[in-house]
C-alpha cells in the first residue's frame, strides 16, 4: 500500500468515526493534550484510549512508519463502526460540547499529521 493510499484511508476512518459520533462543527480551541473527564465510564475510557491512538499516529507519521499507520488505520475502521455509536449514547447532554471540542482537537492533530508538508 502506498503512502498517499494510506493517508486516503485514514482521513476516510477518521471521517467516519466523526460521523459515527455525530459531531457538529468543532471548536479549535480544546487542547488535544488536556484529557477531558465525564460521567461514564466508558467514555473516559474512549478518551484515554482515543487519545493514545492518536499520539501513536503522530509518532508513526513523523517517522515515515507505513507498516504502523496501516495497521493504525485498520483499528480506526473497528472504532468507526464499533466503538462510536456506542460511546455517543453515554454521552450526556452538557457533555456534549467538551466532547465536540476535544474531538475537534485531536481531529485537527490526526489531519495535520496525515497532510504532506507544502
Amino acid at each position: 500500500m502506498t503512502a498517499s493510499s494510506l493517508l486516503r484511508s485514514f482521513r476516510r476512518a477518521a471521517f467516519l468515526v466523526c460521523l459515527a459520533l455525530a459531531l457538529a462543527p468543532l471548536a479549535p480551541s480544546a487542547r488535544a493534550d488536556d484529557l477531558p473527564k465525564f460521567s461514564a465510564p466508558e467514555v473516559n475510557d474512549f478518551v484515554k484510549k482515543y487519545s493514545d491512538f492518536v499520539d501513536q499516529f503522530v509518532k508513526a507519521s513523523a517517522a515515515k512508519d507505513e507498516a504502523k499507520m496501516k495497521e493504525l488505520s485498520a483499528s480506526m475502521d473497528s472504532w468507526a463502526s464499533t466503538t462510536g455509536p456506542a460511546i455517543e449514547t453515554k454521552i450526556k447532554p452538557e457533555e456534549k460540547e467538551a466532547f465536540d471540542k476535544w474531538m475537534g482537537a485531536l481531529f485537527e492533530k490526526l489531519l495535520a499529521a496525515s497532510t504532506p508538508p507544502k
